[in-house]
């Protein structure tokens, strides 16, 4: 499957020089937020960041609590939801800006400046409040939610948002509660029935118009779940059954749905309703505990624990290849890409290059396209990291790289000559 990625250039052309302006989307870095040793009271919830471009793992924060069930990233902040509480954090700094007490925290959503949350046990009524995003400050409860509440869709403009109702664990049914977020007012609850029960997640994708479904975890000792579809005013459009046991939403690409399913990493045609028989990433040793997919390098962040002992964190490629591994605590339950628009400003001659073949696998070829001089090659990845570097001791006119080694993405090359330095993009793949 080719990458997809987000590149937007503008050309200005003043006194012979080129002036580009490229900006493309990055995951900038992966918060990871592991709630330590079930077992032990004094083993409390980390939130780190992972950055890709340099492989470092960072924890940035302890929150005095034993578990974490959510993290959500949006402009650059950050919102954990940890058993007890909900805390923000500025992304650039890592510093706390905000947090509130919370008991039964479970899932977070934004609609504008309102943070959405969903609650279970403890608690036996108010399982949605709604939050200040500015300064966590509460904002309404709404009782009228009949049970405890699970996954959050938020529809654009003036339309509802979706919570998920999955029932307790003695119930044989599920709902959908249809909220006024701006008017705090509950509209009412869709009974999804026996396919209903266990819903957790929600999911849009475009197929020419616009498609929404609500999907199942698969009840204990059970063997099947459920996507059930549904209009933005609560009609349902088809319920779909699928043999597997759903475990955790992964991540989505338009009609490709990924999720933790029968222990590993699996895949939906949500278009054609086919659960593909082969997994993507292969059952697990340790048990999946939250997993992610990385839209823009189309790359899976796999964290694995024994919720005592030990984690792991894997990274895989979209083939299910192992490709590198980051840190991931003991019950690293909670993962979510903070992804950057990077902004480059570049000035370079008319003269250009041309990279053959592109996109490429094991080699490129570079011919300078008016046989212009120059000293020094240079290949940036999209994060600025430099990933070759070749002094040049004769003209060039055409030099072939081997970039087997390179991981998948996009890649800048940059000719540098006493006069003019020009440059060109391929994709490694």
């Amino acid at each position: 499957m080719k990458k997809i990625y987000f590149l937007m250039v503008t050309t200005l052309v003043l006194l012979g020089v080129q002036k580009i302006i490229a900006q493309n989307t990055v995951a900038h870095q992966v918060i990871v937020c592991s709630g330590g040793n079930i077992s032990d009271p004094e083993d409390f919830v980390t939130v780190a960041a992972f950055l890709p471009a340099t492989g470092i793992t960072t924890v940035f924060d302890t929150i005095y609590t034993q578990s974490v069930q959510n993290v959500i990233v949006e402009n650059e902040v950050a919102f954990v939801a940890a058993q007890d509480s909900i805390v923000k954090y500025d992304l650039n700094t890592y510093n706390r800006l905000a947090a509130i007490e919370a008991p039964g925290v479970h899932k977070l959503a934004i609609r504008n400046e309102t943070l959405i949350a969903t609650f279970w046990y403890p608690l036996t009524s108010g399982f949605v409040k709604t939050f200040s995003t500015s300064d966590l400050s509460s904002i309404y409860t709404f009782e009228e939610v009949s049970d405890e509440a699970d996954g959050i869709l938020v529809f654009p403009g003036n339309l509802y948002t979706v919570v998920a109702v999955p029932g307790g664990w003695a119930s044989t049914s599920g709902k959908m509660a249809w909220l006024d977020i701006d008017n705090n007012n509950v509209v009412g609850e869709s009974d999804l029935n026996e396919y209903g029960h266990g819903v957790s997640y929600f999911i849009s994708y475009d197929t020419g118009i616009p498609n929404h479904m609500a999907v199942t975890k698969t009840p204990w000792g059970d063997s099947t779940f459920n996507t059930y579809g549904f209009t933005v005013i609560g009609e349902p459009t088809g319920v779909n059954t699928y043999d597997g046991v759903m475990q955790g939403f992964t991540g989505q690409n338009n009609t490709i749905l990924y999720a933790q399913i029968n222990d590993g990493i699996g895949k939906i045609d949500l278009e054609n309703h086919i659960l593909d028989e082969n997994l993507i990433i292969d059952p697990q040793v340790l048990t999946i505990s939250s997993s992610t997919y990385d839209s823009v390098n189309n790359l899976f962040y796999v964290s694995t624990t024994d919720y005592f002992s030990t984690g792991e964190g894997t990274i895989y490629n979209i083939d299910g290849e192992e490709i590198g591994s980051y840190e991931a605590g003991i019950s690293p339950e909670a993962i979510a890409i903070d992804y950057r628009n990077n902004t480059i400003i570049e000035e370079k001659m008319i003269s250009g290059i041309r990279i053959y073949p592109n996109p490429a696998n094991r080699n490129i070829t570079i011919r300078t396209i008016d046989n212009a001089k120059f000293d020094q090659i240079k290949i940036t990845d999209i994060s600025g990291r430099m990933v070759y570097k070749k002094t040049l001791y004769s003209e060039i006119v055409k030099t072939t790289i081997d970039i087997s080694y390179l991981r998948n993405g996009l890649y800048f090359v940059n000719l540098i000559g006493d006069k003019q330095i020009t440059s060109n993009t391929f994709i490694k793949n």
